[in-house]
């Protein structure tokens, strides 16, 4: 299959992010500590910014390309297990099913459930509510397409989300390399070439939630959120608290619709949550 030659390949990418990581932290301690410590890899020294070339790939728009290169390849790889017939356990049908009935405006109902072969419903008793936010890509791709591009658009807004995370902690070179390491991992490509499943959206529902509460920390605290000018700050700062509020209920509720086993998800974030403010972390 299509699918296999591209995850195999991801022990190489470690080796090679792993050795530009080195060289990166080499520079900086040369640069800031150790002035006189001689250059490993001085050809690749970096180049002072430039309007094109690789500077395009650098800062946030390496995160984005990196994000967009992955789903398209996953996108290709689930593509290759239709293609090949891989896609026969039940699991795919299912879901496939559930959308197209979706897409004609009859939520979580399906033929393929494991109880029955026939018409029943299939997400209510065990709520994935969250699922029905496929419905208007179902409408508009189709039920097949959509169930295909859920897992690779997830994993990659995961990452996405993951990066805008560690780049307002540590910059744009450990973000990069984080989003990457959780990319090209086991877990991810196992999942990935799983049929497809709901659950697969948590990554996404827990960054997008700390990401909101990120953001609802700074404008509760400084009355500005990250991004914004400081000469908007006071004038905007009830807007924008009122905001960031919305933004951390609307996680929580996506969070909390994925599957009923998000009470062993969302409850302990809160509870480090409040025990992080607790022990200071809020300062």
């Amino acid at each position: 299959m299509i699918a296999e030659p591209f995850f195999q390949l991801r022990w190489l990418l470690w080796t090679l992010g792993a050795a530009l990581l080195a060289h990166g932290v080499l520079t900086r301690m040369r640069s800031r500590r150790w002035p006189a410590l001689p250059a490993i890899i001085p050809q690749m020294d970096p180049a002072p910014p430039t309007r094109g070339g690789l500077h395009f790939f650098s800062g946030p728009r390496a995160l984005q390309f990196s994000c967009a290169a992955f789903f398209a390849l996953a996108a290709l790889a689930k593509w290759s297990q239709l293609r090949a017939g891989a896609l026969n356990a039940e699991d795919f049908w299912l879901f496939e099913d559930m959308l197209r009935h979706m897409a004609e405006g009859e939520f979580f109902l399906t033929r393929f459930a494991p109880q029955s072969q026939e018409l029943l419903q299939h997400g209510i008793v065990h709520p994935m509510l969250s699922f029905g936010l496929l419905a208007p890509f179902a409408k508009v791709l189709g039920s097949t397409v959509t169930a295909l591009l859920f897992e690779p658009a997830v994993f990659a807004l995961a990452a996405l989300s993951l990066g805008r995370l560690a780049r307002a902690r540590w910059g744009d070179g450990p973000a990069l390399w984080l989003a990457l390491a959780y990319l090209l991992s086991t877990q991810v490509g196992r999942i990935l070439m799983y049929d497809v499943h709901p659950e697969a959206a948590y990554p996404l529902a827990v960054f997008l939630w700390a990401e909101a509460v990120f953001q609802f920390r700074h404008v509760h605290l400084a009355g500005t959120a990250p991004g914004m000018a400081q000469d908007m700050a006071t004038p905007r700062s009830s807007d924008w608290n009122w905001k960031s509020a919305l933004a951390v209920a609307a996680a929580s509720f996506f969070l909390a619709g994925i599957k009923e086993d998000a009470v062993l998800v969302l409850p302990p974030l809160i509870l480090a949550l409040l025990l992080w403010r607790n022990g200071g972390g809020w300062g």
